[in-house]
């Protein structure tokens, strides 16, 4: 059933569910809050009604007075507990009232549903246009997003595909230190140099095995390379930082 044209005033959308409040209960059916809030706390206190049902019927919560800007009781309600406590009202405009409510919630459950649903679910063609856009819209941003991180996502698996080498702040940790500071030792000890962002290996350590250049696209129109060290090149930092009195963590007694 498709209900159109009807705005759902006396309602709203809390936590995607369509609840009324005592507040406009007692202003629709022209009684004072605290007389709604004490039927509902006769129905919560009826053993058996709404303590039983699957979804809670009244939820307690507070407004503040728009006058004295004091803080007061007051209550959400459901479509079922709305029912239960709106069959205690009599009078002459009580069931057009009553009406008027059943349609605002039916309404706005409708236009909930119609926002969970794909497009090709929703019958009204119109709704089902405006989804679509709205499909539209959000797969367009969601592939802009990837497009913005599909250049780290490459770095990070190319971080994780270099096992045929050993990054310097591996090999830095076992010495409790950073790739940093490591990289500053191994300056001082003259075995490299940096030239920009990258470490290069002084001429006497090169052309030994000790390190394998890795280069691997970035962006698409921008190249890094990576050194690595490999199995050789992990030795021979061991035995020249022991001959400087520098051991692993774990071999320093």
């Amino acid at each position: 059933m498709v209900l159109k044209n009807i705005e759902p005033k006396l309602v709203e959308n809390k936590n995607n569910q369509v609840v009324t409040t005592s507040l406009q209960v007692a202003e629709t059916f022209g009684k004072k809050n605290k007389t709604v809030l004490r039927n509902i706390e006769s129905i919560i206190n009826e053993k058996g009604v709404a303590q039983n049902c699957a979804d809670p019927m009244f939820m307690e919560g507070t407004y503040k007075h728009p006058q004295n800007h004091q803080t007061y009781r007051m209550y959400y309600m459901n479509k079922d507990g709305f029912t239960l406590l709106a069959m205690g009202f009599t009078g002459k405009k009580a069931m057009q009232f009553k009406m008027e409510y059943i349609n605002a919630f039916n309404a706005m459950q409708y236009k909930l549903k119609s926002v969970n649903q794909d497009s090709y679910m929703i019958d009204d063609p119109v709704k089902r246009a405006e989804k679509w856009i709205a499909e539209q819209n959000e797969r367009k941003q969601l592939e802009a997003d990837n497009k913005k991180l599909k250049p780290k996502a490459k770095y990070y698996d190319h971080q994780l595909s270099l096992d045929d080498g050993i990054k310097t702040s591996v090999i830095a940790q076992n010495y409790s230190m950073s790739a940093v500071k490591f990289n500053r030792l191994l300056h001082n000890l003259g075995v490299q140099y940096k030239v920009g962002k990258n470490w290069l290996l002084y001429k006497k350590y090169q052309n030994h095995g000790y390190i394998i250049q890795r280069e691997f696209n970035y962006t698409e129109d921008k190249i890094a390379t990576t050194m690595l060290w490999t199995p050789k090149g992990k030795k021979f930092i061991y035995n020249l930082l022991k001959d400087n009195g520098i051991v692993p963590e774990n071999e320093d007694v």
